[in-house]
Formats: structure tokens, sequence, C-alpha cells
């Protein structure tokens, strides 16, 4: 592993890096991209080990980014591919001959016999090489020559976290053009939904998640998590219906009117908190939450009083919430329930 500054970044916060983070590490993509243009660089955070490196590597490059949870991104995507299927820019050789042959022909000895890394499942990206705390893969079209760079960098914590860089060199007037006009989409869509997509998923595989213990019964409650959850956009969140086997393991302790008559949260290192108390460790975990958490954690007994009220009669504030709503609220809660589903298959396979 190289021998480099640590860059801290609090986990959770999607951050973009100013160029100097990239082109001030010694990485060895910097050997073979002279011309091509560092457009963005990106923090991920997704706290690992040393050797953990790999396993973000195949989270990336098992993406889709046509099946985001992002309607935005999916269109954005569909609207992209269609146009290069009009226009020709994805062909078989679209991009040779205009801008650099394949990065393969540069590669110095010992990347060419050093892995490849995974193939990109569904992204249009050839990959180059994997090391220690380097990935690198390419894609080459008629608008330009791209390269996306994955490095492991330590996290300032004794830990690493991810960065990534998207490295570009514009194929003529048409590519310069191409590359203007989709940066406002790359930066306020497409990343920051890819970046959310990975940090959600590294959570939910190395168990760095918030468990959420909820009556499935309650009309109520699930239209307040549905909102708690749209507001979760880094996935921090896992909704476990209080009626599921899963729950009465983890709230074994508790008797069942004890359980049922609340709702629970767990952190990551297992604490647990309900009701009243569990509101201000909750909007810790939203953005712009923590002065709200700060306010209420005054306060407790008043909060708790509050909750207590309105946990009394929920099944009467609920006919206050309209059917539509709630169906909507049950089913946001199930995609995100589905989503942890195939992921933890998904681990469990690999």
């Amino acid at each position: 592993m190289k021998n480099e500054a640590a860059i801290p970044l609090p986990v959770g916060r999607r951050t973009r890096l100013p160029i100097a983070a990239h082109a001030s590490r010694p990485w060895r993509i910097h050997e073979l991209t002279a011309g091509f243009r560092v457009e963005d660089v990106w923090a991920l955070a997704t706290p690992g080990a040393r050797g953990d490196f790999p396993r973000l590597v195949h989270l990336i490059a098992s993406g889709d980014p046509s099946q985001s949870g992002s309607r935005a991104t999916r269109a954005l995507w569909r609207i992209r591919w269609a146009i290069g299927e009009l226009l020709g820019w994805d062909r078989a050789g679209s991009g040779e001959g205009v801008g650099s042959p394949t990065l393969r022909e540069r590669l110095p000895a010992d990347l060419r016999t050093a892995p490849s890394g995974p193939n990109f499942t569904a992204a249009p990206f050839t990959p180059l090489y994997l090391i220690d705390d380097e990935f690198a893969a390419e894609i080459a079209n008629r608008t330009m020559h791209g390269v996306l760079h994955l490095g492991w960098v330590p996290d300032g914590t004794g830990g690493y976290r991810g960065q990534m860089a998207v490295l570009v060199k514009a194929n003529g007037m048409l590519g310069a053009a191409y590359m203007s006009a989709i940066r406002p989409f790359r930066h306020r869509v497409v990343y920051p939904a890819l970046i959310r997509r990975v940090e959600r998923e590294w959570r939910a595989r190395t168990g760095e998640m918030w468990l959420v213990l909820y009556d499935a019964e309650c009309g109520l409650c699930k239209w307040l998590l549905a909102w708690l959850l749209r507001r979760d956009r880094v996935g921090r969140l896992r909704p476990i219906a209080l009626q599921r086997p899963e729950a009465g393991e983890l709230l074994a302790d508790l008797e069942s009117a004890e359980r049922m008559g609340s709702w629970h949260l767990i952190s990551p290192a297992g604490g647990r908190s309900s009701g009243g108390a569990a509101i201000p460790a909750l909007l810790e975990l939203l953005p712009r939450g923590r002065h709200a958490a700060a306010l209420i954690a005054r306060f407790p007994r008043l909060v708790e009083a509050g909750y207590r009220w309105i946990a009394e009669r929920r099944a009467r504030l609920a006919r206050l919430v309209p059917e539509s709503a709630k169906r909507r609220a049950s089913e946001q809660i199930q995609q995100r329930e589905r989503m942890l589903e195939k992921l933890a298959a998904d681990l469990d396979r690999g």
C-alpha cells in the first residue's frame, strides 16, 4: 500500500473532491493517461480495512445504471443509449482511430500481468488492471475515451475508504460539446445516484446499517417510516417489521407487549433505543437533522410524553392519512426490504 496522506471524510456524506485529491497521489494510472483530463473526483463513504478494496471494485462493476433507483438516472441512461444507437456512437470500433487506442497497449509489464479485475455487468467499461489499492477501466466511443479509476485511500481513522475519479479525452469538437452538455447531469444526477447506490450496498454488505423495527399493521407507522426512508438517501436505515421472526430474535429480552408497544432503533454496534428516546438518534442520521436532534435531546421527558400521546392514538390518527398515501408508503418500505434481501442473497452466494 502506498504511503499517502489521509483525507478524513464524514461517513454518509457524499463529497466531490478537488482534482488535486487524485492528481497528487502516486497512482499508477498517471503513467497511462497523458492527454486525459480529470473531470471529477469523488470520495466514497465506504469505510473498510486494508484488504477490502476488491469488494468495492466488484460492487461497482456489478451495478446497472439503467436500473438505478433514481428515475432521473434511469431516464438519462436510456436516452443516452437510444441516441448512441441512433447515431452509431457505441458501435464496435467507433472509438478507434478517433482518440487514443486502448490503454491496454500502454500497460507496463507488471500491470499487464496483474489481474484485470471484474467485468462490468451492464456498464460499457473494459477493465484494465486491479492491484492492492487501484482499479482502472476504460470506455471508448465516438464522443470520447474515458477512464474510471478507483482508489483505496486512508481515511484518517486507521481504516480506508474509496475514491473515484473520472478521466476523459474528448474526441474532436463533437466530444468536447458532448462532455460540456452532460456536465450538469453528471454532477447533479448521475454520480450522486451512483454513489448513493454504492454506499448503501456497502453498508448492507458490511453490516453498517441502523435497524428500524416498526409495526407493519399500523398505517400511521408505515407512513412515517416511508417519509424517513425517502430522506435516508444514503441508505442507512433498514426497516424490519415487528411481526417478523427476525424482530423477535433482536428483541428477545423484551416481553411481547413491550416489543409491540413501541418502535425500536438498533445501531450497527447493537445499541438499542425505543420510543421517544430513539428519536434524537434517528434524526442524527438524516440530512440536516443534527440541529433538531440536539434540540429535542434537551427535553427527553417532553419528547417521550409526546411520542406516547401519538402512539396511544395512532389508530385514530391513521385515519387522517389518505389511503393512497398509505399504499405508497407500503410500496416504498417493501422496495427497501426487497433490495436489502437481494443484497443479502447476493452476499451469501458470493
